[in-house]
Parts: C-alpha cells; structure tokens; sequence
C-alpha cells in the first residue's frame, strides 16, 4: 500500500506536468529559438540564426529605451500611490463601521471588469470633445484639459486609471493583514502610551511586512506585463508617451510580424522580472524569516 502512493502521486500530477510542459515550457523553449534567428511571420522560409544580433539591436532601439523608461515610471508611480491609498482605505474599512460592508463591495468593483472594458469607458470619459472629464473641469474652472492627447499628460492619465483600476487590491490584501494582528499588541501598546502613529509604525507596518511584499511583488509583475490597458486607450501615443514594454513586444510581433525580435525583447523583460523580484525578496528577507526585522 505504502509502495503505491508514489505512483498515485504521480498519476495524479500528471495533468499539471502535461499543462506545464505544453502551456508553458514549450513556449518558452520556443521563445528562446525564435529571439535567435531572423524570423518574419510573412516569410518564415527564410529564417535565418543571427545568435545575439536581435539583443544587439534592441539595446541600440531608441523606442525600445523610451518604452522601458515610461514601464519604470508607470510601474514606480503605480505601485507606491497604490500601497499608500490601499493602506489608508484599509485602515477605514478595518472600523467596522455601519453600512461598510457595502461600501466595501462597490470600492472593489473597478478590478472586478476586465482593464480593457475600463480602458473604453474612460476613452469617453477623457475625450476631448464630448467626454465628462472636460466639462468637469471647464465647469470648476480648471479649464480644458488634453488628457490623452498631449504626451505630458498621456502618461499621468494612464497611471491614473491603472491606479484607480488596482488600489482595491492593496486594500482588500492589507484589510487581511490588519484582521490577523493580534490584539493583545494593540493592548501592550496601549498599556506603553503609544499613540496612534506609534501604533501604526511600531506595530501594524511591521507585522504588515510580508503582505507588502506579497502587493509589491504582484503588483510589480502586473505593471511590467501591462497591455490591455495601454492597447485600449492610447496605443502607445501620442508619438511614443505611453509606449510600455509588452506593447512594444506586441507592435513587432503582430503588426511587424517579426517574430524573432519580439521575442528577444520579450526575454528581456522576463529576466527584468525576475532579477527585480529576486532583489525585491532579499531586501525583505535580510537574513532571516521573510518579514524578520
């Protein structure tokens, strides 16, 4: 009986194997080919292997330069505004107060729609003949305002939605970790004199230390990976302001039909992902339990 459990084990792990090997290890194996070679889509007969040339040419690709400059910024920008707002909107709802269960489900709507419905929607919003943006601020006597239309302010009004769009996600992982502090902290605090900022800093951001981590990680791959939303709203422009990694990739890819150079490109934000996160977890590891101070 005991020597048949890791046969069973293995029948039972075979469907994720199979998924893994046919979903995500032969793309990417396939990935790593295609960034070597010369390889049109129009023309895959003459496909030929450059080895390095694709990296070399990507390096010395201004756009591409300009699209990870604008990835860093929307993803810096995205994320800290996202974990401040998150943070505060946790601490409201962490009152228990009358009527904020409610309050709750209508603030977690907008990352319950998929980001290129929203993208459609705030198309409208910001348009700059007949969108209610506009006359929002003509009205209040800020005057009017290019949004997507200039690239000073393309990339703010991107980062505006996406911020909108993904805070309900800060909030709804800190409103957990502020559930599972143990009271007795509070009390001992309490007890100490501590007031509320003490409170916060000496007791609910270190014990919030993991789940930060857990938002920053999360969060720092959705915007490296962003796409829907820059597809649905700006396209990249005007000129190249919203220009962002994974639609560069998509512009050779499906519109250039060059696949070889997508996929280097591709493979370099892969490996972005994963130094950055790696840094990320040793910044919070220190030595120790993840979350050890």
């Amino acid at each position: 009986m005991v020597k048949s459990l890791p046969k069973v084990g293995m029948i039972l792990m075979l469907p994720t194997i199979i998924y893994l090997l046919f979903l995500s290890i032969y793309p990417m194996l396939y990935t790593l080919i295609l960034s070597v070679r010369d390889f049109n889509l129009a023309r895959p007969d003459l496909s030929v292997f450059v080895g390095v040339e694709n990296f070399v040419r990507l390096i010395q690709e201004d756009l591409f330069r300009t699209a990870l400059f604008n990835t860093f910024v929307l993803t810096i920008v995205s994320i800290a505004l996202e974990l401040v707002f998150g943070y505060l909107v946790a601490e409201i709802f962490d009152k228990r107060l009358k009527g904020m269960e409610f309050l709750r489900t209508i603030y977690m709507l907008p990352m319950m729609v998929t980001p290129v419905v929203w993208g459609l929607i705030w198309m409208y919003i910001f348009h700059p003949t007949f969108g209610l943006a506009n006359y929002l601020t003509i009205r209040l006597g800020i005057g009017f305002l290019p949004w997507f239309a200039a690239g000073e302010t393309a990339m703010l009004t991107l980062i505006l939605i996406n911020i909108w769009q993904w805070t309900p996600f800060s909030t709804i992982i800190f409103l957990a970790g502020l559930s599972s502090i143990p009271r007795h902290l509070y009390d001992a605090a309490a007890v100490d004199g501590a007031r509320w900022y003490q409170s916060m800093f000496y007791v609910k951001l270190p014990s919030l230390k993991n789940i930060t981590l857990v938002i920053l990680l999360i969060r720092l791959m959705d915007n490296l990976r962003l796409f829907d939303l820059v597809y649905s709203t700006t396209q990249g422009g005007p000129g190249s302001a919203t220009e962002t990694m994974s639609y560069f990739v998509y512009r050779h890819a499906f519109r250039f039909f060059n696949l070889g150079f997508s996929s280097s490109a591709a493979l370099v934000i892969l490996v972005m992902i994963i130094i950055i996160s790696q840094i990320m977890i040793k910044l919070f590891y220190r030595g120790g339990v993840v979350g050890e101070t």
